[in-house]
């Protein structure tokens, strides 16, 4: 098991979680409605992908690419990518305890919920940047911590010893 903590103020930002081996498939998002989370509760996995902000011009630009979550971002004519960080870890967004919202309107653009496109919108109480959530109608439901702002503390079991 793994507590994700706050690398500037340690505070734990998860309750224990256990990792998955394979990322899961991504439910396809309905119109309208908020899709399952990616992550069942008390899971996390590691996405391998660059996510999120910031986004830059895709090597082709007429070539459509996953740029975060698996959706694609088209601005100015041209699919563009992410530049973001890798390894984000990505859990069930109720699993995150102690964060608050960024208050940045911006970042919170979206139809249903917030879409993650403009930056990090989750906060540590220190006010460190340490995930983005993603809850829009039209993408996924996924919380992504930083790994550059988080560190993972391993939990081990405790085992009952054997009475005599």
């Amino acid at each position: 098991m793994t507590v994700f903590r706050c690398v500037r103020c340690n505070q734990p930002l998860t309750a224990p979680l256990k990792r998955l081996t394979a990322f899961p498939e991504r439910p396809k998002p309905v119109e309208q409605e908020i899709a399952p989370s990616t992550v069942s509760r008390g899971c996390f996995a590691i996405d391998p992908e660059p996510f999120g902000a910031p986004f830059v011009p895709n090597d082709d630009p007429q070539e459509p690419v996953a740029a975060m979550a698996g959706m694609t971002v088209h601005r100015d004519g041209a699919f563009l990518k992410s530049a973001g960080p890798k390894d984000t870890v990505v859990l069930h967004p109720d699993d995150a305890i102690g964060l608050h919202y960024h208050t940045g309107r911006e970042r919170w653009i979206g139809c249903c919920g917030p879409s993650g496109m403009y930056g990090p919108n989750q906060l540590c109480a220190c006010g460190n940047p340490v995930g983005t959530l993603v809850a829009d109608c039209l993408m996924q439901n996924e919380l992504h911590l930083d790994p550059r702002r988080i560190w993972a503390e391993e939990m081990r079991a405790a085992v009952k010893l054997a009475q005599p």
